[in-house]
This record gives structure tokens, sequence and C-alpha cells, in this order.
């Protein structure tokens, strides 16, 4: 089934939502990564590598919000799991501005919660719209690679509230961690999700926590399970395309 189009889509953005939450994603890979090594000890680089990482947060939920668009009931429910996670967000780096000594562990834990449920929310909902789909084109893969994405991203936020919310649930050897911090960061979640999710298990970061091993399960097993089903169900396309 096509996805609807409106006159603003056909007029201006002919094709690009899924396009836009795919560049979203690898900005978020690419990007953000860097601003975290960079940071060190200086208080204004921890400051830029947040701020890139809620830019990076913010265009991934608009996006995904625009692209689940079509249906009212699934706009407003992205958009009821989005809008906690951009206001806590931006309310959070504002705070960390105004006061960097201020603790903001419960914040970012419940940040991350949002962001990871808006994310396998949009991913479950592209899940649907690729086994209804009736032939391969440029949208439906930019929609099933970007589904396999935000399995990998909202993995990365559940680690991050786990560590939020327990710390010590992930250990990791001292002087493989970026720069001169001490502890894991999101871009050592991001690291360690994507291993995960691909089954590569280099073995550098540590579930420890009963909940950590948990996760890490569930990410081992859906990982390799949603490309399996991806690839039956474009092999059972193209056949019938044939």
């Amino acid at each position: 089934m096509e996805p609807k189009r409106t006159w603003l889509h056909r007029r201006w953005f002919p094709g690009s939502r899924p396009a836009s939450l795919l560049v979203s994603l690898f900005l978020l890979l690419a990007i953000y990564p860097q601003f975290e090594e960079m940071g060190g000890t200086d208080s204004t680089d921890h400051q830029l590598a947040r701020l890139a990482l809620y830019i990076c947060f913010t265009l991934i939920l608009l996006a995904g919000a625009w692209l689940v668009h079509d249906r009212p009931g699934t706009l407003l429910v992205a958009c009821l799991l989005a809008a906690p996670c951009l206001i806590l967000g931006w309310l959070d780096h504002s705070l960390k501005i105004s006061d960097p000594a201020t603790s903001t562990s419960y914040f970012k834990g419940i940040i991350s919660l949002f962001f990871a449920a808006t994310t396998l929310y949009v991913a479950l909902s592209q899940v649907g719209f690729i086994l209804r789909a009736k032939k391969i084109n440029a949208d439906l893969l930019c929609r099933a690679v970007s589904v396999y994405l935000l399995l990998g991203v909202a993995w990365m936020a559940l680690y991050g509230a786990t560590e939020q919310f327990m710390p010590g649930s992930f250990q990791a050897d001292k002087s493989l961690l970026h720069g001169m911090k001490d502890n894991i960061g999101f871009s050592d979640h991001l690291y360690y999700s994507f291993s995960t999710l691909s089954t590569l298990g280099i073995g550098d970061i540590v579930p420890v926590s009963s909940v950590a091993r948990s996760l890490t399960l569930l990410e081992c097993v859906i990982g390799p399970l949603y490309l399996a089903i991806l690839l039956a169900r474009l092999v059972a396309m193209y056949g019938k395309e044939k």
C-alpha cells in the first residue's frame, strides 16, 4: 500500500519522508560520537556534546513523527511520546548550562525511556507498512533500513536509562573509554547497542546487572530475527513481481 501523500509532499517533499529519518539516524551515528569524544574534561565541550545529542534526538523524533503522520491516530501517539522527550531534553540542557554541577540523572533516564518508546513505536509502525507493501521501491528500502537503525538507537536509549537509574549496570576497561572520562556515556551505549544488534559481540563493554543482560539478550534475538523476516518478505515480493 502506497503512503498517502498530501499536496505539500507532492509539491515540495516528494518521497523525502523515509529519507529524512534515515539521514537523521546516520547523523546520530556519525556525528554525535565525535562530539562526545572531543568533550574531555572541559565543561564547554561537554555542553557542546550534549547539544549535539539533543539536536540529533530532535531531528530523529521530528522525522519519525513526519513519517507516521498518514494516520491521525498514529501521529497522535507518536507526538504524545515525543513531546515529553523534547521538553525534558531541552530543559535538561538549559539546567546544565545555568549550573553545570546540577545532577539530572533521573531527567536523563526519563528522557531516554521516552525516546526509546517513540523510536520503537515508529519502528513497529514501519514494520507493518513493510509487511503490507505490494512492491519493492526506494521508499520501501529506506523504511526497512530505518527500522533496523531505529532498533539500535532505541536500545541505546534503553541502555542509557538503565545506567542512569542503576549506575554500574555496564562495565568497561577504563583505557577503552573516550578521552579522560571515567564512565560509560551515550556514545558507548550507541556503540554497544549496534555491536549487539549485529551480533558482533566484541566484549569490550559488558552488561553486569540483570536488567542490562535481559536487554542485551532481547537485542541479540531481535536483530537477526528482523533481518531474516525482512529478507524473506523482500524475496516473496520480488517473486510476485516476477
